[in-house]
């Protein structure tokens, strides 16, 4: 009986990630295309799971992107009223395939420090991999320094050569992709299209940049580039749970 209710207990722990799709990805991204002198509209990170000790892919883990920020306050000047700020948390989640890569998309419109808002791309902090096998594992986010918060007559200056910065990680890809004028879903600045993630799950980045450039171009007509877009490349190595089994003679 005892183990019946331990089997069931840990059932329950597991089904939170099957209630989850495994097309492994989440989020959304902006599909317009903007000058290569900007700085992206959509951050995203390719998150491949391999099993630490085979060096194999490990299919069905939980991927949730989270993190933490808080809502600005209003005042009585605002539309709706006053409203004190308030602390909230976010959260995106994916279910690896077999290929043991998810992808999650955030997007970042905010032109300058100082704009009103809170773009997805300033919300997210981690990630966190679960899998009923394996052992619980946590990454912080490489791109949270692009948001830290920065004073002074400098902050539009520190704020622009954060990201331009980022073109030296080696785990960091710069690219404008090239969907073909039959692309349906263009101008979307919220799409959740599959093309965008499965370019990134299979490294198809169509043209890659190593610096920014003062170039725009909406490719062949009507248009077929969209971008430049920020991918963030995590190979995470996850612990196998091995265990003993006691035989009582």
């Amino acid at each position: 009986m005892k183990n019946t209710k331990r089997y069931i207990a840990c059932l329950l722990l597991f089904i939170p990630c099957l209630s989850f799709s495994g097309n492994g990805f989440c989020g959304h991204w902006n599909s317009t295309i903007n000058n290569l002198d900007e700085h992206p509209k959509t951050i995203a990170v390719r998150v491949e799971v391999v099993d630490k000790v085979t060096g194999l892919p490990v299919p069905h883990c939980q991927i949730t992107f989270k993190g933490s920020y808080r809502t600005e306050q209003r005042s009585s000047r605002d539309f709706g009223g006053p409203k004190p700020s308030q602390h909230k948390e976010f959260e995106r989640t994916a279910i690896t395939p077999s290929d043991g890569i998810a992808v999650g998309a955030f997007g970042w419109a905010k032109d300058y420090p100082w704009d009103n808002g809170i773009d997805e791309a300033e919300k997210v902090k981690r990630v966190e991999i679960r899998h009923p096998n394996y052992a619980y594992n946590q990454q912080t986010l490489p791109f949270i320094s692009l948001f830290s918060t920065s004073t002074g007559q400098r902050k539009h200056d520190i704020f622009r050569e954060s990201w331009i910065n980022e073109y030296s990680r080696p785990t960091l890809k710069c690219f404008v992709l090239d969907l073909g004028t039959d692309f349906p879903d263009y101008q979307n600045f919220a799409s959740k299209h599959p093309a965008f993630f499965e370019k990134i799950r299979t490294k198809n980045w169509d043209t890659l940049y190593e610096e920014p450039r003062n170039w725009f171009s909406k490719g062949d007509y009507p248009q077929s580039l969209c971008g430049p877009y920020f991918a963030y490349l995590l190979r995470i190595e996850i612990e196998p749970i091995t265990s003993k089994i006691q035989i009582v003679n």
